[in-house]
């Protein structure tokens, strides 16, 4: 039986939430646009929920945890994003060669390429390294977009740096803020 329903298909109280792509996957307009904008938010929520205090390094001298390695956020992100990207017939490739280096993720849905770069804020000089990187890498595919993941721990606070859209030379690059809690247990 159908039922006429109206509202933001995004906040339906239902088990899933599905929405076919056409043949290049861009996701530019409509509902596909809608999905691919909530999907950040999506992956933020679940790294909130997850504990990463299990992947901190301790210091062999002192017995101090360290931070968080880079590697065990963007296994994180990689695993997380698996079952969208088996049911949509994608797949994701971590740290594969560029021709220009590695960058973190490439990920192909539809016979189109996204290139990853991930990096945990460490300061402004390393957040503004890091877009160029995805642009390099980006550029180095012949892609005119990249998306780049800050993961930053919630102990710190910089209200400037967001989620935002931005030109690099030829390059749009897409940054996504994701803080996460080392300490906590789950």
């Amino acid at each position: 039986m159908i039922h006429l329903v109206s509202g933001n298909l995004l906040e339906a109280q239902t088990e899933a939430l599905v929405n076919t792509v056409n043949c290049v996957g861009v996701m530019g307009k409509g509902i596909a646009l809608q999905f691919k904008q909530a999907f950040p938010d999506n992956f933020k929520d679940y790294v909130k929920r997850r504990s990463f205090r299990y992947f901190r390094e301790k210091d062999p001298e002192t017995g101090e945890y360290k931070n968080l390695k880079e590697a065990a956020l963007g296994y994180s992100f990689e695993t997380y994003i698996q079952s969208f990207l088996q049911e949509m017939g994608g797949k994701s490739y971590l740290e594969p060669h560029t021709g220009l280096g590695r960058c973190d993720l490439l990920i192909n849905l539809h016979n189109h390429e996204y290139v990853i770069e991930f990096k945990i804020y460490r300061n402004q000089a390393q957040f503004q390294r890091g877009k160029a990187q995805v642009a390099h890498y980006a550029r180095s595919l012949n892609l005119t977009q990249g998306i780049y993941l800050v993961f930053v721990p919630n102990t710190v606070q910089l209200p400037e740096i967001q989620d935002s859209t931005e030109q690099i030379n030829t390059t749009q690059i897409q940054t996504f803020i994701v803080h996460y809690d080392e300490e906590k247990d789950f």
